[in-house]
């Protein structure tokens, strides 16, 4: 991959692709599924933060009603290994709230 925030994305990705199928094999609240999805917030977080030009945040209306979700939207699309990746996948705002300021996320959703 050409640079961090290819590399960044792609490996949001993995993770996430990891803590989907390992749900699919193991028990929800099983370890190794809770450590791909909480490295896989992790570095969404990073992501947010370092690259705040070359994504866009939007609420996800139609993904899930039991919490807020969050799409992390790339403004330009990747293709990464014959992929074409146009976000870095959903995060829960509660995840948001969780590993940054109360000022940070105003900033971050305004206008949202």
């Amino acid at each position: 991959m050409s640079n961090e925030f290819e590399n960044l994305v792609f490996e949001i990705y993995l993770f996430n692709k990891a803590w989907k199928r390992t749900g699919v094999f193991l028990e929800i609240g099983d370890t190794i599924t809770n450590l791909f999805r909480d490295i896989k917030s992790f570095l969404q977080v990073r992501l947010i933060r370092d690259y705040k030009d070359k994504i866009t945040l939007e609420y996800d209306e139609n993904y899930d009603k039991s919490e807020e979700l969050i799409s992390i939207i790339l403004k330009t699309p990747l293709k990464i290994n014959g992929a074409i990746i146009k976000y870095a996948a959903h995060i829960p705002v509660r995840v948001l709230k969780d590993f940054m300021t109360e000022n940070e996320l105003k900033q971050l959703l305004k206008g949202k």
